[in-house]
């Protein structure tokens, strides 16, 4: 009957020893479960297993492919003294130590008395028992999960078993966390060249935008020098070299504040009115809800149909013509209209000025560069032209009106 109570006890503890090995593998998968980065998945399994196991100390180590090293990435115990950080976190190279040499053989140990290992590297404090486990996926090992404990012969074949069953669970958890990890980061640098060659495609856009008002400024002002008028010469040679300026400063710039926008438009249109001998006037009206110092705009959209208005429209008239610059705000859009009363022109003249218009080099570039822009934000731009009429039907001038997304500091 001893003998029989004896295989009865025996059986109990058996049966006790294997469920807590299954509620401690339990716990730990339901926890992983929830983690998606490995230095997540890592800290889980010292804080929340290994704590469970009651082990004194615990240091994760992950193999740098790089630098053919083990670097300690997560902890349980003095070296952990903050919310997932490691004290002088140390590094140890492959087949160095008994964590180096798990690392290159694959092969779990336990190390019953520490003092007796020659492999034996102190960390923080002197332990005499250890026990280090391979992280293997694939038959590659990428970690170790290392304890030690300050009493000898501490670590049993059951903790083994605990520590390579988390491992392995570890191991397809951390190489599933690496793959979307890539996944995510290559999703990154795709859309980050595809950022990088849009705003080199703007820019490009934008620096075609000028040269013909820089070739017609340059013939303009050695006009006013041959024909003597110096006063003249010398105040558009010196509004043209600070628009120069003005534009060289903000070429990199994809947005830039309204009241640089601004000042840009004014320039150029003091400039034309100069070289056109005042044949039109101009003015610019700012709703007063506008900021536009803090209010930014993608930079050079409006210009291209001002050149155009002055150009084409407003130069045929016989009187003076007069282009106005209306900038409002709404929401986190700002509207501006460029309006000027040129020529009046039959339906087939407004088709054809139309088609002219889209045909411009430069208004073209700006329609590219909207359509760039509004793939890849969520603000969409939008210009609308359209032919002003009287009641009558009698063509009054042109109006385009220009949509732009807006950013505030």
């Amino acid at each position: 009957m001893k003998h029989s109570t004896g295989n009865t006890s025996r059986s109990k503890v058996d049966y006790e020893y294997e469920m807590e090995i299954q509620q401690t593998i339990i716990n730990f998968a339901t926890s992983m479960f929830q983690q998606n980065k490995v230095e997540e998945i890592l800290w889980d399994v010292v804080q929340n297993c290994i704590a469970k196991l009651k082990f004194e100390d615990c240091v994760i180590y992950m193999i740098d492919d790089e630098r053919k090293v083990l670097v300690q990435k997560a902890a349980y115990g003095p070296k952990s003294i903050e919310e997932l950080k490691i004290m002088n976190p140390m590094e140890i190279h492959i087949g160095q130590g008994i964590v180096g040499t798990v690392a290159k053989t694959g092969i779990a140990e336990i190390i019953k008395d520490t003092s007796e290992d020659p492999r034996y590297i102190k960390d923080d404090a002197m332990r005499f028992s250890e026990i280090a486990i391979p992280v293997i996926y694939e038959g590659e090992v990428f970690g170790i999960i290392d304890s030690e404990h300050s009493q000898k012969n501490f670590f049993t074949l059951r903790h083994l078993q605990i520590l390579t069953t988390i491992a392995s669970l570890c191991a397809n958890k951390i190489s599933r966390a690496r793959v979307e990890e890539k996944m995510i980061t290559r999703e990154l640098e795709i859309a980050e060249m595809k950022r990088s060659l849009a705003e080199a495609k703007l820019i490009a856009l934008r620096s075609q935008m000028s040269p013909h008002f820089i070739f017609n400024s340059l013939n303009a002002i050695q006009h006013f020098i041959f024909s003597e008028q110096n006063d003249v010469a010398l105040t558009y040679l010196n509004k043209f070299s600070k628009l120069i300026r003005l534009i060289l400063q903000k070429a990199n710039d994809q947005v830039i504040s309204l009241e640089d926008e601004i000042n840009m438009l004014e320039l150029y249109m003091q400039l034309e009115a100069l070289r056109f001998s005042d044949k039109f006037e101009y003015e610019i009206n700012i709703d007063k809800q506008i900021n536009k110092y803090v209010t930014e705009v993608p930079a050079m959209m409006i210009q291209p149909f001002v050149e155009y208005a002055i150009n084409y429209s407003l130069m045929n008239k016989k009187d003076k013509g007069k282009l106005s610059l209306d900038f409002k705000q709404e929401d986190d859009l700002i509207h501006c209209s460029v309006m000027d009363n040129g020529i009046a022109r039959s339906e087939s003249e407004l088709i054809k000025n139309k088609r002219a218009m889209h045909g411009n080099d430069a208004i073209e570039n700006t329609f590219k560069r909207l359509a760039t822009l509004n793939a890849f934000s969520e603000k969409q731009s939008s210009i609308e032209i359209n032919d002003l009429k009287d009641d009558d039907g009698i063509p009054l001038g042109t109006q385009v009106e220009i949509i732009l997304p807006i950013e505030e500091d």
